[in-house]
């Protein structure tokens, strides 16, 4: 409990530098050790450097496995459109390739099959990532989540959310956004998610039904309120004991 108790207030803070991280160079990015240190100097720190370089290690694993997964830019190349965009999870490592027009990116397979649609960016260093069809990866690593620039776009009401989940709500949830992201925008699923969130943090069962109730119109169902009084009822007894009076003399032999 102590491990815990210490790490704690400092689990953001390391969070935030190895997220930062990820856009340095490897050669300029922080040591296990030189977080430790930057903790004992600037936040006093009192905990063990072995607890720091295990959550390190730790979070390191989840955050690149992400990475490294779930993003698929394309190499520009020279001569060629220098954006990047994204594909699907099950294309990681693989050849593809783009049609490009005036106001779109087309990746394709190579037997020249659709993967996904991009609009078209113009501009230097720019990046376009549809991130639903990696959602139902994210919910394999639902820790790691808050990693990605997926979450920094999420609706402040999803990241809320989020936050107060369990491990397996954040999979759930991750795996509802994929479908509903399907062929809407959060505009639904957040109207959803508000409507389910009025009596207390909702299940994803929950926000699911709401959701489907609002894309065809019907709204949220108001509680059925019950009419009058409930009318009273004599104290239920357990146990066998009333069925002695059977054997009692007079009767039933």
């Amino acid at each position: 409990m102590r491990k815990r108790r210490v790490m704690d207030s400092v689990k953001p803070i390391i969070d935030q530098w190895l997220k930062e991280d990820l856009k340095k160079k490897k050669k300029f990015r922080r040591t296990a050790k030189r977080i430790f240190d930057q903790l004992v100097n600037e936040f006093d720190f009192e905990g063990p450097e072995r607890t720091v370089r295990d959550y390190v290690s730790k979070m390191r694993v989840e955050l690149y496995e992400v990475v490294n997964d779930a993003a698929l830019p394309l190499e520009a190349r020279k001569g060629t459109d220098n954006r990047l965009y994204s594909t699907s999870p099950r294309f990681a490592k693989c050849g593809v390739l783009a049609r490009i027009s005036f106001d779109k990116v087309e990746i394709l397979t190579q037997k020249h099959e659709l993967i996904i649609c991009h609009t078209r960016l113009y501009g230097k260093q720019k990046k376009s990532m549809e991130w639903q069809p990696y959602l139902n990866l994210m919910a394999k690593r639902p820790t790691a989540i808050k990693y990605t620039s997926f979450y920094e776009q999420l609706p402040q009401e999803w990241q809320a959310y989020l936050e107060n989940c369990t491990v397996y709500e954040k999979q759930e949830a991750l795996r509802l956004l994929s479908v509903l992201l399907k062929e809407h925008d959060f505009t639904y699923a957040t109207q959803a998610l508000n409507s389910a969130s009025e009596s207390g943090h909702p299940s994803v069962d929950s926000i699911k039904q709401v959701f489907y109730q609002l894309i065809n119109g019907r709204g949220q169902r108001k509680e059925i309120q019950v009419k009058g009084t409930v009318p009273s009822m004599p104290p239920a007894t357990r146990g066998a004991n009333h069925y002695d009076q059977l054997f009692q003399k007079g009767g039933v032999s």
